[in-house]
């Protein structure tokens, strides 16, 4: 990412603004390839904060600095184009791409994901 977050709501924040962008350009493929979708794109997000900043957007003196190029988010989730659903850190099976996981966390999560039995 290229700006440095001050919290880790900010990074969530961002990190979810960036996943928001790929999904929406993969169902702007998926829409050209086949009919459209009337689902909103669901994220995954392990972040209360991030989650609820981007849906309600309410004013935080906290979060007042957040660059405003992240909250195309809301108007996206307005759109009913995207969803942002809250699933627990211990259930976020992405974890085995982006972090060091001991040998039974990361056995679940590959077994999550379709790549082990």
């Amino acid at each position: 990412q290229p700006t440095v977050a001050l919290s880790t709501t900010e990074a969530e924040y961002m990190a979810m603004s960036s996943a928001a962008q790929e999904g929406l350009w993969l169902r702007g493929l998926s829409e050209e390839i086949e009919r459209s979708s009337q689902i909103p794109t669901q994220i995954f997000c392990d972040n209360q904060g991030a989650r609820n900043l981007a849906l309600n957007g309410a004013y935080q003196p906290r979060t007042k600095h957040i660059d405003v190029r992240h909250h195309f988010l809301r108007e996206r989730i307005q759109a009913k184009l995207l969803a942002f659903t809250y699933i627990p850190t211990n259930r976020m099976v992405a974890d085995s791409l982006t972090k060091a996981l001991d040998v039974e966390k990361f056995s679940a999560c590959i077994r999550c994901q379709g790549l082990r039995k």
